[in-house]
Order: C-alpha cells, then structure tokens, then sequence
C-alpha cells in the first residue's frame, strides 16, 4: 500500500508543476529563470531486471542522502515497511509470478518530500511447444506451385521480445519480429509461402520462437525449436542425351548415357520413326538412325533425339582378280571398298612392303597384292591379283643392218604387251626373199644370200593394239662422226678498302660510386647501400639521412647506408666526400618506398541486379592504402581477357586510396562474364620480378536479353493427310515464353518440350494451309518468326477438278443446245409469180414464231407450213 504521506507529497507535486510527476524523477521548481539540477537521490541495483516466470529476483535500492526519515520498496510481492537509518533496502521474491507488477522504490526526506523510482520488470515464459505444419495441403508438393507453412507457437510471454526465425536446413529464410504488446501469455502463429523446387525434395523446414530480451535478458536468447518437417517434392522429368552417339554392334539401347530423373520416376519409352523399340535388343549394323527417347510421370513428359550410329569391324568388298588398262593420260582406280564403321584406311602390300597405288596404274603395278585395314573393332585383310593390260610395244633393237653382199643375216623382232602380242614378218621390197612372213611368235627372221638393200616390216598385235616396225638391211654404211668445242673466260677478282681512324673522347669519372645506385623497398623491411670512391686523396666520406645517416668518416674508401626497418616515405640519403681542395661532391640514393594494398574490390555505380545487353553500366575498382601512385597500373579484365590497362601520372610518395572506372556495355555472350581488376606496382628493373599485384574478387554479371530464334523464317510443304510438326525455339534471358497464332482447326495440337514449343497436325488438310507465327516474350523484349504451310500437289488438283467440271457441263450442255437448235430450225415460203399484189418473188426468213412480210406484219400460213 502507498503511504498516505507519500500520496500528499506526489499530489502537492502534481499541483504545484502542473503536470503529471514521472517515476524516477525529481524536479525543483526554478527560483530564477535559469533551473537548478538537483541529483537523484535514488539508485536501483541492478536498475532493469528480466526474470523468467516463477524464478527468484532480488534489487537494491541505495541512496546517498543521509538527511531522510526513512526508505523503502512498495510492491504487490516483496515490499518492505519504510526503514529509518538505512541506506540501502532490497526487494526480493522467492517465486515471481505476477505479470504486470511495477516495484517502486521510495525515500521521505526531512522536508516532506518522497522520490521514488519505479524498478522496470520483464517477467517472460518460453513457449510450450513450438510446431510446424502445412496449411490446407497434405502429402507431396509440386514443383512451381506456391503452399503457406504455419508457425505455432503455443502459451509464450512477453509478444513484442518474441523473434520467429524460419530456416531451410541450416539456410536462414526469415525473421519475423512483433510490435504488439502483451505482458500476459499469448499463443502466436506465424506463415511463410514457399514455392518449391526439385532442389528441395527432401528438404526440413524449421521455425525458432526466440526471445530477445535485451543486454539484462539471458545470453543467448532463450529458443524454442520445431521438430523438421520433411517436405517431398513432385517435379516433371528432364533428360540429357548426347546428340549424337555411337554403339558397337549388338550393343543395345541401354548403353546410350541418357541421364534423367524426375518425381515420381518416369517411365523411359525409345522410338524410331514412330516404332517403339525393346531397349534390350541387340542394335544390327542396319539400326543406325535418328531415335527418340521419351519419359513422362503424371506432371509432364519430355523428349530428347539421339542420332545413334552403329560401329562394326571392317569387312572389304572386293574380287579377286581384276583386270585393268594402262592408260597414263586416265586416272584409274582399283575399285575395292571397306565395309566398316568407323571408316578406316586400306593399306596396301606387295609382298610384305606397304605400296602406294597411284591414280594411274602402269605395267609395273602388275602383281599379287594384300589389302589390310582395320578400325577400333577388328582388322581385315584380302588377296587381289591386279593385271594390268597394256598395248605392244617394241624392245630395244637395231633398225638397220649393215651386211656383205652374198652374206647371210637374221633379222630379230622383240615386244612386249599384255595380253602377249603376235608377231608377223612381211618384205616390201622386190629383192631377196620378198613376201616371205612368219606368223606366230617367232621373233627372228633368217635371210640367206643377201644381194641388194631391202625394208622388212615386224608387225606387233594384241586385242589393245597393233604398231609396225621396219628394219632396214644395208651395205657398207659409212660411221659418222660430231667433234665438239669448249672455251672459258677469267674472273675479276675484287678490292679491298680500310677505313681511317677516328678520335677517342676524353672520360671524366665522378668520384662517388653507389652499390646498387637505385633501391625499391618495401614499407618496413630492411635496405643497405655502399657507397665507394675511388680518390685516396679525400680528407674522409659518410652518409646524411634521417634515418641510417653514418656521420664523418676518415681514412676510408667505402661507407654503408643501413636501415633494419625503412618507413620515411620522404627519404633522400646522401653519400658525400670531402677534397683536400675543399670540395664536396655528393649522390643522392634515389629511394622508393612501396606498399601494395590493403584491399581491392570491384562493384557497379548506381546499380544492382541483372544487366541488360546493349545498356551501358560503370564498373569501379577500389584500391584502398597504396603506394606510390605514380608507379601504379590498374589493369581489368573478362575471364582472362585484357581489357585495359590504367596508368597514373599523379606524384605521391605517400599511401592513398586510389578508384577507377571501366564503362562496359554487355552483350548476350558477357551472362555469366567474370570481371576483375587488378592493381600492379610496376616499380622498374631493380623492382621485384614479377611486379607485386593484388586482384579484386571476381565480379559475376547476369545479362538479360531480348530473344532469338534459332532459325529463320521458313516454308513447309505438307502432303494432304500427312503428319507434320512445327518447332519453335528460341533463346533469351530470362528464358522467353512461346506461343504460337494459327488458325483453330480441330487437328492442331501444341505441347513444350523445354525450351520448345511445337505445333502438331495431324492428318492435314488444305484448311490447315496457312502462316503460322511463334512470338517470343520475356521483360527484355519480343521476336515473331513465320512458318509458312503449304499443301502439296493443291495447284494441280484445282486444276483437274475444273476440267472434270467442265467436262460435265458439257456433256450435259451439248445435248440440249443441240436439240434446241434443231427445234428452232426455220422454212422458206415462196410467192407465186401472179401474186395480184404484184410484189417479186423473194423468200421470206423465218423466226420459228411465224411467217412475216417484209414489213414486219404476220401472214397466213402457206401452203408447206402446218
């Protein structure tokens, strides 16, 4: 209960301000226009408490004034009576279990007043059960349709600590926080759509009630979790066949690597040509061909064309014996082929050393050969005997005799051909044995008693051809002789020429030397240079640095710059040495001091999410804490290609952050493009080899696109009653969506098959003649490609239908026009010569009406007319 002093001192309060008296606070009216800060005289250890429901809790409350009648704690549990010469009173409770309790703590002081501080109590109760579950669905889900899970939460305080955590295995999916407030225990739910994917057959859902209850509440925060539920998903099959494969013989379909897979499994169907194929037959040599595969489940079904080919070992085709001509100015071939797949190439031996059989056989390609050729399957051989035919021809022989008159001589006739020639001997001349022939093979010819000059003829035959041969029988032929001359003309030999001497420059040596003359260090790491003269006659040298300087030093010819741990980036050390002449030459060690990055990163100005092909975007390459600018080379690059190279002509010897920018404009090759920039110290040759770089992460980009078809527009000429099927495919980022426009004849179907979207008629007619258009759509933009259907023979078919129309027509036609003809077939009436009206005798035209006068009046019949 709140004393009634108490209860006077905070109304007097209350008046004297005007305003409601906040706990925890103390306020002295202004005495002047400028406040006075008075301290609280109150303090709360701890000041914030969070308690779980039913456990223990104990607060001190102390104070620093000593001129008070008494302290001490209200409270619906645990308040103390107000206690005179304390400092310091505590509130506890053994077994906190009221909500809504607001302990306050509270002093009187000697003027009457009584502060007081209200001590913050969170009294919280983790849940009793937290589960999961699918609302308005059981069993398996498909894939791309959307379902709610639901959080429940069950007898949980305070609402507004609670966190609900959603994860997907270990992958975090959302947190939900609550505004409400509510001290008391709650039950609570919560939902998460989720649109599942094949990816996430099998995958556990969580949910987490998690209580934040501030730096005060426990660490860490008290959780409740879900049991997992396990969700199956159901997802239309897919496949992936080679394009084209190859089989060894008897093999069967069941070797093709297919890989598939789908939710239920689907069931695998193989056609050829419309055929359905035992997956378990042995695949015959003829089999080869363009196959389908089909697998379907409930959701959908899919297809995929393998061109399969079907490889055997070789087998020749071949005679064994062929006969062919020599023909030099032909290119003949042997004709023998191999069998065999895949094709191999025929190696051809005679005897056992490979030949090469030209384009054009000759007499001496005539022979036995073997054949061997042989593929990844098996090798073959085969005997072939090559005979080459070829018309006579003449050996070498004399074509004149020289012969005593009286004397006897032979005449000798040689040739060759194939098949072998026939010779035959004749004498054209009156002398000696005249028209004396041998016919057969025999090649001599036996003249006796030779007593004049004479010409015989060899003749040469086989089925190819004929040639003749004279040779001449002579006396006393005179030799003949052919001198020959020969001449030379000498060389001019050449010259040779020195050039003068030229004047040697004078080399004037500065007398400092520095070893190496140049350094490239490291920010922080060690350098040391000597530097040396070559005067003996110098009062002494050193080194001015800020940092390694070695002072004067007499009597020596080298001095050493060193320092363990080089950080002046500003640093100049200087060698000099002093003349006997006063003089003091000096080097200054250029120095340079380097620092590769601390980090290199590369993002995209002022935008997120996918590119779009042909739209300009800047790439920037951050380069953070680098040294010296000067000596820096940004380089970039797609993949592993150089796309620029950057150079800086600023001076800076000291670290900076250094930002270049690449506009790049993608195109539909760049989706999934990597680019990285690289920053490179290209510090010269005493620099380290290679150059010191460091190379950003890199960057992926997604290009969307406009989409493309594949193909052109095109013409299909269809077969009345035939099957056809239109393809449309086309490509796209994001993928595009197709949709055909035709005409809604009954026996035009549409189905997709991935990426593809086909029109299938059935049985076609000519109302199917028509174009057809495919459009392609996605957010980037829209493509239309035509097919053109046409019907075969449709031309000639209108044709023949009129000329049988008029064929009828006219038969029917002819008859009548005929016949009417014939009806209206008119007579001619003749005037007698003594008409009393005395008009000349004339004949009078009919109309098939009646008869008529000249003047157009009707007249009687006459005597002919009935």
């Amino acid at each position: 209960m709140i004393s009634l002093q108490r209860m006077l001192g905070l109304f007097m309060l209350m008046l004297l301000h005007g305003a409601p008296i906040t706990p925890g606070t103390m306020t002295t009216l202004p005495a002047t226009a400028k406040p006075k800060v008075v301290t609280f005289p109150l303090e709360l250890k701890p000041p914030r408490v969070v308690v779980r429901y039913g456990d223990s809790v104990s607060v001190n409350c102390s104070t620093s004034s000593t001129d008070h009648e008494g302290m001490g704690w209200e409270a619906t549990f645990g308040g103390t009576d107000s206690k005179k010469n304390v400092s310091i009173v505590t509130w506890t409770v053994d077994n906190l279990t009221d909500w809504t309790i607001e302990p306050i703590c509270y002093m009187t002081l000697i003027d009457g007043k009584q502060p007081s501080k209200v001590l913050p109590v969170i009294l919280y109760k983790t849940p009793d059960s937290v589960s999961i579950s699918v609302l308005r669905h059981s069993g398996p889900m498909v894939e791309g349709t959307e379902y709610q899970l639901q959080c429940d939460i069950q007898n949980m305080a305070p609402q507004q600590n609670l966190v609900v955590k959603w994860y997907k295995g270990n992958e975090p999916l959302d947190n939900v926080t609550y505004s409400d407030v509510s001290k008391t225990p709650v039950d609570v739910s919560d939902t998460l759509m989720i649109s599942p994917s094949r990816h996430d057959d099998g995958a556990q859902y969580r949910c987490r009630a998690e209580l934040d209850l501030g730096p005060e509440g426990p660490q860490p925060h008290p959780t409740v979790t879900s049991e997992p539920l396990s969700i199956t998903v159901h997802y239309k099959p897919v496949i992936e066949c080679p394009s084209q494969y190859s089989v060894v013989e008897n093999s069967t379909l069941e070797r093709i690597p297919c890989t598939f897979n789908g939710n239920p499994p689907p069931n695998v169907v193989w056609y050829q040509e419309s055929r359905q194929v035992n997956v378990s037959t042995p695949l015959a040599r003829t089999d080869f061909g363009q196959y389908v595969i089909t697998i379907t489940n409930y959701i959908d079904s899919t297809s995929s064309i393998v061109h399969i080919t079907v490889e055997y070992a070789p087998k020749f085709i071949c005679t064994d014996q062929y006969k062919v001509k020599e023909n030099e100015n032909h290119n003949l071939s042997v004709t023998c082929t191999v069998d065999g797949n895949p094709s191999s190439k025929i190696t051809w031996l005679k005897g056992q050393q490979e030949v090469d059989i030209p384009q054009s056989l000759t007499r001496g390609n005539r022979g036995a050969y073997t054949l061997v050729t042989n593929n990844t399957h098996g090798k073959a051989t085969h005997n072939l005997f090559i005979d080459v035919l070829y018309a006579p021809e003449f050996l070498p022989g004399n074509d004149t005799v020289e012969v005593s008159a009286g004397s006897d001589v032979s005449l000798d006739c040689s040739a060759e051909g194939n098949p072998p020639p026939e010779l035959r001997w004749t004498n054209n001349t009156a002398e000696g044995n005249a028209n004396e022939a041998t016919v057969g093979r025999l090649r001599t010819l036996y003249i006796s008693r030779v007593t004049a000059n004479a010409t015989y003829n060899c003749t040469v035959t086989n089925g190819l051809g004929s040639i003749t041969k004279q040779i001449h029988v002579l006396v006393d032929v005179p030799p003949q002789q052919h001198p020959t001359m020969f001449s030379t003309a000498p060389s001019t030999p050449g010259t040779m020429t020195t050039l003068p001497a030229t004047a040697k420059p004078k080399v004037v040596t500065f007398p400092l030397e520095l070893k190496p003359p140049r350094v490239v260090v490291r920010y922080g790491d060690s350098v040391s240079v000597n530097c040396s003269t070559s005067y003996t006659d110098h009062e002494g040298m050193g080194w001015e640095a800020t940092i390694g300087g070695t002072g004067f030093e007499q009597d020596v010819n080298i001095v050493t710059w060193t320092v363990d741990n080089l950080t002046d980036w500003t640093i100049e050390p200087k060698c000099y040495v002093t003349l006997i002449d006063n003089e003091q030459p000096s080097k200054v060690l250029p120095v340079i001091l380097y620092k590769t990055p601390d980090s290199v990163s590369i993002s995209v100005l002022r935008h997120s999410g996918p590119m779009v092909e042909g739209t300009e975007y800047q790439l920037q390459c951050d380069i953070q804490n680098m040294a010296p600018q000067q000596n820096l080379v940004v380089k970039w690059y797609k993949g592993n290609e150089p796309l620029d190279n950057v150079t800086y002509s600023d001076v800076s010897k000291t670290p900076v952050d250094v930002s270049d920018t690449l506009m790049i404009s993608p195109s539909r090759h760049d989706d999934g493009a990597q680019y990285r920039c690289r920053a490179e110290l290209d510090l010269g040759p005493e620099g380290p080899q290679p150059h010191p770089t460091v190379t950003s992460e890199p960057l992926s980009i997604t290009v969307h696109y406009a989409p493309e078809f594949l193909l052109g527009n095109d013409t299909v000429e269809v077969s009345a009653g035939s099957d056809v099927s239109l393809n449309c495919s086309a490509e796209g980022n994001p993928p595009p969506e197709l949709r055909w426009t035709n005409n809604d004849a009954h026996n035009v179907k549409s189905s997709t098959e991935g990426r593809q979207r086909t029109i299938r008629i059935t049985k076609a007619t000519s109302t199917n003649a028509g174009i057809y258009i495919c459009t392609a759509t996605n957010r980037v933009g829209t493509a239309t490609r035509t097919t053109t259907v046409t019907m075969k023979g449709g031309f000639t078919s209108i044709i023949l239908t009129i000329v049988f129309v008029f064929l009828v027509i006219l038969l029917i036609v002819f008859p009548i026009v005929f016949f009417m003809c014939k009806k209206r077939q008119g007579f001619y009436d003749f005037i007698p010569v003594n008409q009393p009206n005395g008009v000349p005798l004339m004949p009078l035209p009919t109309t098939g009406v009646g008869n008529h006068d000249p003047e157009g009046y009707p007249m009687k019949p006459g005597p002919f007319q009935n």
